[in-house]
């Protein structure tokens, strides 16, 4: 959940303390300069009543400082895409080359495109003769 990367980066506690973070946009929705589009938010997470997705959203913040505290989430901070198939298809599809290796994994109903998993340690541990220090 984007409300909470400043929370997770140890920068704040709670969203509601980041004045330039997502948290405030769909909490009380400005008057001008939107950012988010909470009529649009509240349809794609089925939300019929618009004066209820603030409640949620609220709700949903609580639940996940409840439940990961300031954890950071891999799904999250270490793919270049999350959300449906068709939509990590799509952001690989328009990176062209640059997600060329990369993997689409499926978590549950979320799909992810990470980085293929390389270890370095055979390269860095010093069992290369290129590396020894003589």
């Amino acid at each position: 959940m984007w409300s909470l990367n400043m929370v997770r980066a140890g920068v704040v506690r709670h969203p509601a303390e980041w004045k330039a973070g997502g948290y405030h946009e769909i909490e009380v929705a400005p008057k001008r300069y939107r950012i988010v589009d909470r009529t649009a938010l509240a349809e794609v997470l089925g939300i019929e009543d618009l004066s209820r997705l603030a409640t949620a959203h609220a709700e949903w913040i609580e639940a996940a400082l409840r439940e990961r505290g300031q954890r950071r989430v891999p799904e999250w901070s270490e793919s270049l895409a999350v959300g449906s198939r068709a939509f990590v298809e799509q952001v690989g599809s328009e990176l062209g080359v640059r997600a060329r290796h990369r993997q689409i994994e499926s978590l549950g109903e979320l799909s992810v495109l990470r980085d293929p998993g390389v270890s370095y340690g055979r390269h860095f541990d010093g069992g290369m003769v290129s590396l020894r220090p003589k």
